[in-house]
Parts: structure tokens; C-alpha cells; sequence
């Protein structure tokens, strides 16, 4: 229950912040996102998978291009008894799970093109924790070396660590709402490679945490500058 609160609680705030962000629409300063210095940048759609993705930005010797680096937690859900209710999000391939944790960091180079368009190339990585249960029908001997044997249903818990490498090129354009407020919206391609124990059961479907192969998607940023 606590788990849901929380996760509840960031989608409440995101999604405030975002609809903030719409309705100033009507004084966008289409220039302001090539002369900011710095801004602070954070992902509501992340939020829907429990995690925490903010990130900074800071511009090059007066250029319209800038250095990027963004780091993302994801929140921990856990039961302790692994009797209660399981969960499943995006990053789990929609797999149940007991727990999903980690850290991640990337960073990259952005660079403005025309009508506020911007290219961001990107290169990152992260260590991430599951713990789950594996399901399935398992034969017993019911002697052992008697050959006499039985099939039963069997729900077994385990634990998986990953690590996921990324690189993936961005294309935004950022609408500058006022002064100090701004949002993007982008599209992104790319590759991942997850590295984790085979002999293990994992979370290996497209966008899981254990997926290697190519990446696409898009998203949503939204945050402040100056």
C-alpha cells in the first residue's frame, strides 16, 4: 500500500507539472531554449514505470549547443513475505515482479537545428535488481532413482541483476513556454545490450530490462532554465 502511494503521488505531481507547463502555451518564447545556460529537465511518462529520471544541461561557450547528463532511479517495490500482490510495468516487459531496482546514468551532446528542433546524442548505462518468481509444471521423484515420479505445479522465487548498456540518438523540438518553463516532446532510436546470468529466468521482451537489440520510442521533458 505504501509502494502505491508513492508511485501515485509521482504521477499526481508529473502530470500537474506537465498540464502547467499546456496551459502557458499562449507566451511561448520560440529563441529562449538556444540562450538559456543551464536547465533542469525531468520525464513524467517514467513515472508510470515507478522511476525517477531527472536531468542538467549546460550550454557550450555561447553556442546553441549544450552537454547533457541525466541519471534515473527506479523506486523499489518489495513485499517482504513474496506472498502479497506482485507488480509489472513497462521495464519488466509486463513480468510480474516482487522487487525492480536500480540506478542508471547517461550523458551526451545536444545540438539545436531549425525552429527549435534539436539533435541529442546519447550514450549511457545501469545496474538493476529483480527479484520475481518462476512458474511452471515440474516433475518430482517421488523416489530418488526409484523412477517413480510426479508433476506439480510449482512456483519458485529467484533473483536476476542486470546490466544494460545504451546508446540512442534523440529528435526533439522544445516548446518554450515562458521565461524559465519549458517542454519537449521527442523521438529516439537506438541500441541496447543487457548483460545478465542465462541459466536465470528474465526479463528479456522488447523495452524489458534484460532486451538487447534495437530501441525506439518517444517521450516527453519538461523543466527549467536560465
Amino acid at each position: 500500500m505504501k509502494n502505491r502511494i508513492i508511485k501515485a503521488l509521482i504521477i499526481a505531481v508529473s502530470t500537474a507539472l506537465s498540464c502547467h507547463a499546456l496551459q502557458a502555451q499562449t507566451q511561448e518564447h520560440p529563441d529562449k531554449g538556444r540562450q538559456r545556460q543551464f536547465t533542469v529537465g525531468w520525464y513524467p511518462l517514467q513515472a508510470a514505470d515507478g522511476a525517477l529520471k531527472f536531468d542538467f544541461e549546460k550550454r557550450i561557450n555561447h553556442r546553441e549547443k549544450f552537454w547533457k547528463i541525466a541519471v534515473k532511479a527506479n523506486l523499489i517495490y518489495n513485499n517482504d513475505d513474496q506472498t502479497g500482490e506482485l507488480w509489472s510495468n513497462h521495464f519488466s516487459g509486463k513480468e510480474q515482479f516482487y522487487e525492480l531496482s536500480g540506478f542508471g546514468i547517461s550523458g551526451g551532446y545536444k545540438s539545436f537545428l531549425a525552429n527549435n528542433t534539436y539533435l541529442f546524442y546519447e550514450i549511457g548505462g545501469g545496474k538493476y535488481h529483480v527479484e520475481s518468481r518462476k512458474t511452471g509444471y515440474e516433475t518430482i521423484d517421488f523416489i530418488p532413482n526409484s523412477g517413480l515420479n510426479f508433476t506439480t505445479w510449482q512456483e519458485s522465487p529467484y533473483e536476476q541483476d542486470y546490466t544494460k548498456l545504451e546508446a540512442r540518438v534523440n529528435f526533439g523540438y522544445q516548446s518554450n513556454l515562458q521565461d524559465v518553463l519549458f517542454m519537449d516532446l521527442f523521438i529516439y532510436a537506438g541500441y541496447t545490450h543487457s548483460i545478465y546470468d542465462r541459466d536465470k529466468p528474465c526479463f528479456d521482451k522488447f523495452g524489458a530490462v534484460g532486451y538487447s537489440g534495437i530501441l525506439v520510442g518517444l517521450g516527453v521533458r519538461a523543466g527549467i532554465g536560465f
